[in-house]
């Protein structure tokens, strides 16, 4: 009978010295373990349960280090607009916000992030910053203001304490206050084109018109030719006028 009792097992999963998790197959989460030098020790015991005799080994585990994982990586405008999803594009001049959220398998580890905007500007202070300690979601929140127009593409880096390190990149396009309306006034075009209602055509026409002025003698009355003399107010006024025929022929 007594050769013929099964061993219990029991395991020192935590590394604490004791072992308190029993089983003959149990599972390890390195989690929250970090890499280091020395080895941990997984100790296993087997104990007779008549007598109490027991055997103990030793295991050697060596824990290597898990890169970050970036979740998600957004531009948005000033008012918080996704860019190149329902913003097709920034302005030169006007602030632009990167949104980032990031994890890492190893509780332990500690992360830093940097933005490279993609015009030789590199930020690694941010207007929000949380690591990812403990298991939780990182954030961080960059902003940046272009001084020309172009499409850049604009890289987030999140690297942990064990230099692990993840990658992610997104492209804008930064146009000027007349590349801007002139884009829209393409968009304007094509939807004339493709209004059969006449009364949202009339309306989509009226909103052309505050844009680029009535023809060739009125241009100067548009929001194109505001922007180009630099006439802000006035600008801003026929911009107005064109949203609110927008509104209407919606």
């Amino acid at each position: 009978n007594y050769y013929s009792t099964p061993i219990s097992v029991a395991w020192d999963l935590d590394f604490d010295g004791t072992v308190d998790t029993g089983g003959t197959s149990v599972t390890l989460s390195a989690a929250s373990l970090d890499n280091r030098p020395v080895p941990y020790e997984l100790k296993v015991e087997g104990r007779h349960p008549l007598d109490g005799l027991t055997a103990t080994r030793k295991i050697p585990v060596t824990v290597l280090n898990v890169n970050p994982v970036i979740q998600s990586w957004l531009l948005v405008d000033a008012a918080g607009r996704p860019i190149d999803t329902v913003m097709p594009f920034a302005l030169v001049g006007r602030p632009v916000g990167g949104l980032g959220t990031f994890t890492d398998p190893g509780r332990l580890d500690t992360q830093t992030a940097s933005v490279a905007w993609g015009d030789g500007t590199i930020s690694r202070s941010f207007v929000a910053f949380r690591d990812a300690l403990g298991g939780n979601e990182g954030k961080l929140e960059a902003r940046h203001a272009y001084g020309s127009p172009g499409t850049y593409a604009v890289g987030l880096t999140v690297t942990d304490d064990d230099l692990g390190a993840a990658g992610a990149t997104a492209t804008i396009v930064v146009v000027t206050p007349r590349d801007a309306l002139q884009r829209v006034l393409d968009m304007l075009e094509a939807l004339i084109a493709g209004t059969s209602n006449a009364t949202a055509r009339t309306h989509l026409i009226a909103a052309r018109t505050a844009l680029r002025g009535a023809g060739q003698s009125g241009e100067a009355s548009g929001a194109l030719a505001k922007v180009d003399r630099e006439l802000i107010a006035a600008a801003i006024a026929q911009l107005q006028n064109a949203t609110r025929y927008l509104n209407r022929a919606a």
